[in-house]
């Protein structure tokens, strides 16, 4: 898969990621790639209320929370609000197929889907040389 990034293999943290998206397709690539990368992976479709559970109830600590802007007929804003108070230690990133207005609360970075992997996979890179 070309992706266009610069990314390369070993440079991500390693840790617990927690992927919501309902695109199967996506879901699949994402934890797919970011397991290859080091990432422990859950990965839930648009069950709204099991990704509730996980970030609030599962007691697993999550470094990474990718979710999509459209998850739960538009509820990924109210989820992402949360996410800061139930996983303070998690970096946010939402992935959109809408223009890129605005971030909403919570979210540390919101990246467009269109483009593929590339996008997220050098935000991580960043992130982590941080």
């Amino acid at each position: 898969m070309t992706t266009g990034s610069t990314h390369r293999l070993g440079t991500a943290p390693v840790g617990r990621a927690l992927v919501l998206d309902e695109d199967p397709v996506v879901r699949v690539a994402l934890h797919s790639v970011l397991s290859v990368l080091g990432w422990q992976v859950e990965a839930l479709g648009d069950e709204v209320a099991a990704a509730l559970d996980a970030v609030a109830g599962g007691g697993t600590t999550y470094d990474l929370v990718v979710l999509d802007q459209a998850l739960g007929d538009g509820l990924a804003d109210d989820l992402a609000r949360m996410l800061p108070l139930l996983q303070p230690a998690a970096h946010v990133v939402m992935l959109t197929s809408g223009r890129l207005s605005r971030v909403p609360e919570g979210v540390d970075r919101l990246l467009p889907r269109a483009q593929g992997l590339g996008p997220l996979l050098d935000h991580l890179a960043g992130h982590a040389a941080a």
